[in-house]
């Protein structure tokens, strides 16, 4: 009985672990995307720097194999779209590689068991795709000027 209370312990430790993990890199998606919404090409360039931070300095040590593998195969295609938003002050631009980041980053959130309510939306003027923290349409790739276009096509808890 302690053995399974204490492999019951260590598995809700990794759990823990990799929820924090995941969570901080959906905050940095997060702070991206609100740049984006706030046309604010500076915020979105200094946003994705911190998010390319946090994705080197993430703890792989707390997936599991599958996950590790997975985590190995999308990461580069993660670091090249955050270089190029990261790399240009052009909204248009930054709001086309962020485009092409999302659905990545969903993927990855997606397979990685996140246990907190995401909402991957869908802007069909633009045909991208972008993940929210919260049920309420802010389309990062219109800003202002159509902010509340776009239809939520897939949900986290």
């Amino acid at each position: 009985m302690k053995k399974f209370i204490l492999f019951f312990a260590f598995i809700s430790a990794v759990a823990s672990a990799i929820a924090s993990e995941i969570k901080d890199l959906v905050n940095d998606y997060s702070q991206v995307s609100e740049a984006l919404i706030a046309a604010n090409p500076a915020k979105a360039n200094e946003s994705s720097k911190l998010f390319l931070e946090h994705l080197k300095q993430f703890n792989m040590n707390s997936l599991n194999e599958s996950q590790q593998k997975s985590f190995q195969k999308i990461k580069p295609s993660i670091e090249k779209y955050l270089n190029k938003i990261s790399g240009t002050n052009n909204i248009e631009d930054q709001r086309k590689y962020f485009g092409a980041l999302s659905p990545i980053v969903w993927n990855l959130v997606k397979n990685s068991g996140y246990q907190q309510a995401l909402y991957y939306n869908y802007c069909p003027m633009k045909e991208f795709y972008w993940i929210s923290l919260e049920n309420n349409i802010r389309n990062p790739y219109y800003g202002s000027k159509m902010l509340k276009c776009g239809d939520l096509s897939e949900k986290i808890n």
